[in-house]
């Protein structure tokens, strides 16, 4: 494969990704700005591959050049520090070297080049980091044996020792403390010399001078820090994350945030007023902007109140709103939790054990954060699935034009009496979602085909004369039923621009997966490898409504897409939650302590549960489902950590049941997300 980059942009390229950790698409963000405006996506993954750097989860987690978190990080000040040589190959005459910090809390980055690997460099490096690092150094951390030893600075090599130079300067700048990794000296490690190429490339991307060279490395480290949202940081760029350790623990601050990259200027800066760029057709990246608003309620120790004043369709930013499923619990609030539960190692995971249509996935994988759901229901495993499986937008076209070519065929032949499909659908919509059903269901199972069926079923209501808004189905008279094809066909490319955002800011390595499983029971087999540190859990609301009814209309329209028992196995083990008589109440607690006391086994010991569910009220009484569910899973084994109890405003539009909870804290039923401890 033809390739527009010269042996010095690719091994820039090479070590940004290995230092940076940066997902495909960030990486070409970068390296179209700075380094090769021709470089295509293909040629850059293609690239990675080749210099064995293309898995970034590889990367994070373990295998060749694996950078692993050091235990005890727990803020700003612990640097991880490294040097690389670029070959004079890439950069001319002489071989020039890279030093580089990236701070193990806020993954902020500091980048120069140097001419030498001298005493002289590495004092001006480390006193350039110690001036323009925000907060106090207290520890570094190297990656190699040799270069931050006594060995390298020394006219004749010996063995690395503890008893350097740089342990010397360290301790001269004012670092506290330092460890460093004295195993054997390792290679370059991606700097290898490559064979000069004569392509074509644009001449500002040859970064062949020394000046060139550093000054690329500068601009991609400032767009790095203050412009591209990290998913190891919860969707923050490493500017706004130190911002968020400032107020956190201003004590381990020494001066206002500097953008300064190279030790040359100190700018100092308002991050919040900072506007976040654009970068992925997502403005002022949502999953930040639409956090909830939380106070501690002071006349009750533990709790605290959510305010969520956002819209529907705020809230269904990115992939949230490929299917709309009813009775979902906010985008953010899953987001939340997931902030206030940080992983501690790569291996651990996070399930949602009533996963519904994956809002808890989206959520977690932005935050490059691996996950896993299970749900009794076939059609909320189907669009999980589809919301965070990464997929081929070539093939999804294809598939697409191949449904839509299918269902504007030839008219069929009579059709048979159904009254069900008769009620909701005119004999038109009836042929054409056939067609297509058909045509879908001849195509080779993939994840591309998984999201064409997801667009599939979401289009079904529209061609109906349900109601589009209701939970319920109901005949509405007046309406105007879309075309099949032609919803399907809108419903494609909303999705396809929706993934294309969901896909350029997380991480495709990251876990997540959702299967079918009765959460009383999970099949321990299909588990993520790995802790479960995190349970986040929203079972149906008592007296609210079942799912099976609701969704009968997707269902009669999925049966070639399924086994044939699904029905039967989802109503069985379904919990049930409506009508709510004397029967139906007592089942519900009853199997919401067997789904918990599956979760607690599943947990590791100290793990979290969160657990978002409400009041209710059963003919006009007070059900106190809060209290009753607290004192469950506090039997079961869960200690209480806090009740977060959650507002919104996203409710109060036309289909608002006039006997909702009161969810602005004014009255005694309560809707909360109410935090548990693993004993």
């Amino acid at each position: 494969m033809r390739t527009t980059l010269t042996s010095a942009q690719e091994t820039l390229i090479i070590e940004l990704r290995k230092t940076l950790l940066l997902p495909l698409n960030n990486l070409l963000f970068l390296a179209r700005k700075f380094v090769n405006t021709q470089i295509s996506r293909a040629e850059l993954s293609n690239c990675l591959r080749r210099n064995g750097v293309g898995n970034l989860y590889s990367l994070r987690t373990g295998g060749v050049g694996a950078v692993r978190k050091p235990s005890g990080v727990c803020g700003p000040g612990h640097i991880r520090l490294d040097m690389k040589i670029l070959s004079r190959v890439s950069c001319g005459k002489r071989n020039r070297y890279l030093f580089v910090a990236i701070d193990q809390a806020t993954r902020w980055g500091f980048f120069n080049i140097y001419e030498a690997n001298t005493v002289a460099e590495l004092r001006r490096f480390l006193i350039n980091l110690n001036r323009s690092f925000p907060a106090r150094i207290d520890m570094v951390s190297t990656n190699s044996g040799e270069e931050f030893t006594d060995g390298i600075f020394t006219p004749r090599r010996r063995s690395a020792t503890r008893d350097s130079e740089f342990e010397r300067l360290c301790i001269e700048i004012g670092i506290k403390d330092r460890k460093s990794q004295f195993a054997c000296p390792k290679g370059e490690g991606g700097a290898e010399n490559s064979k000069s190429r004569s392509d074509n490339v644009p001449e500002h991307g040859g970064a062949q001078s020394p000046g060139s060279l550093a000054r690329i490395v500068q601009l991609c480290i400032e767009a790095y820090n203050s412009d591209i949202p990290q998913s190891s940081l919860g969707g923050r760029t490493p500017l706004q994350e130190m911002d968020y350790w400032r107020e956190k623990s201003p004590e381990l601050f020494k001066h206002e945030l500097s953008e300064d990259i190279g030790g040359m200027r100190e700018v100092k800066i308002n991050v919040k007023a900072k506007s976040n760029s654009d970068l992925f057709g997502v403005a002022n990246a949502p999953w930040i902007s639409y956090k909830p608003k939380i106070k501690p309620m002071l006349e009750h120790p533990r709790s605290y109140i959510w305010d969520i004043p956002y819209t529907i369709p705020q809230l269904g930013y990115l992939t949230h709103n490929h299917f709309r499923y009813y009775g979902k619990f906010p985008s953010v609030v899953a987001g939340q939790i997931l902030d206030d539960f940080r992983p501690t190692n790569p291996r651990e995971y996070v399930l949602d054990n009533f996963c519904g249509s994956g809002t808890t996935l989206v959520e977690a994988k932005i935050r490059g954060i691996p996950s896993c759901g299970v749900d009794v229901s076939w059609l909320g495993v189907l669009a999980s699935n589809a919301k965070v499986d990464s997929v081929d937008f070539n093939e999804i076209w294809r598939i697409s034009n191949i449904v839509c070519t299918a269902g504007e065929g030839g008219l069929l032949g009579g059709l048979d009496p159904d009254n069900y499909r008769d009620k909701w659908w005119n004999i038109d919509a009836s042929r054409k979602l056939i067609r297509m059903q058909e045509s879908l269901a001849s195509i080779k199972d993939s994840k591309e085909k998984n999201f064409c069926i997801t667009a599939y079923l979401a289009i079904v209501r529209r061609a109906s004369f349900a109601y589009d808004g209701e939970v319920r189905p109901r005949v509405n008279k007046n309406k105007n039923p879309k075309d099949p094809v032609a919803a399907f066909s809108k419903k494609i490319a909303d999705m396809l621009r929706r993934q294309d955002d969901f896909q350029l800011i997380s991480d495709a390595e990251c876990p997540a997966k959702c299967f079918q499983s009765d959460s009383k029971s999970i099949d321990r087999r299909k588990l993520p490898k790995g802790d479960c540190y995190l349970i986040i859990s929203h079972p149906p609301y008592l007296n609210s409504f079942d799912y099976s009814p609701v969704y009968r209309q997707e269902y009669y329209w999925s049966k070639l897409f399924r086994h044939e028992n699904d029905d039967v196995d989802r109503r069985s083990e379904e919990l049930k939650a409506w009508p709510a008589n004397q029967k139906i109440v007592k089942e519900y607690y009853s199997d919401l302590e067997k789904c918990y006391v599956e979760a607690c086994d599943i947990l590791k010991p100290g793990g979290g549960l969160a657990v978002v569910i409400g009041d209710c009220t059963i003919q006009g009484k007070l059900e106190p489902v809060l209290s009753n569910v607290i004192e469950i899973i506090e039997g079961i084994g869960f200690n209480l950590v806090r009740v977060n109890y959650r507002t919104t405003h996203y409710g109060l539009g036309k289909y608002a049941y006039q006997d909702r909870a009161d969810y602005h804290g004014t009255a005694k039923k309560r809707d909360a997300v109410i935090y548990f401890e693993k004993k």
